[in-house]
């Protein structure tokens, strides 16, 4: 076995195990369609449509997950990147189109990091 050099160690996992009726169900992070907050706890959305209850907060799940994937545009909601079909503005507002037609606002606070994103 080669060693791996310090700087090419990847902190940010790429799946989880997540609870649901008793049971931990392994998710690829990639399959996570974004995060919302709901008090104390976390509800993470996947592809497959399915619904998680995490007992972290997002603040500390924002920490764990890979932030050049996981953007934060709310107070309440981190998004994957990767499913991401749309970002548009409706008068005074931005949205982001997720996949599965999930429509996320964008705080005002966020709106700069994700204007970053447009090219």
């Amino acid at each position: 076995m080669k060693p791996v050099a310090p700087g090419q160690l990847n902190i940010y996992p790429d799946r989880i195990f997540l609870e649901k009726e008793g049971r931990l169900k392994k998710v690829l992070v990639s399959d996570i369609l974004y995060l919302r907050a709901d008090r104390d706890y976390t509800w993470i959305y996947t592809t497959d449509r399915s619904a998680y209850l995490s007992s972290h907060g997002i603040g500390v799940l924002s920490q764990r997950l890979d932030p050049s994937i996981f953007l934060r545009v709310y107070r309440s909601y981190l998004v994957n990147l990767e499913h991401v079909k749309e970002l548009y503005r409706d008068v005074r507002k931005f949205y982001l189109l997720m996949d599965g037609e999930v429509e996320i606002g964008v705080g005002k606070q966020y709106v700069q990091t994700v204007r970053d994103l447009i090219f």
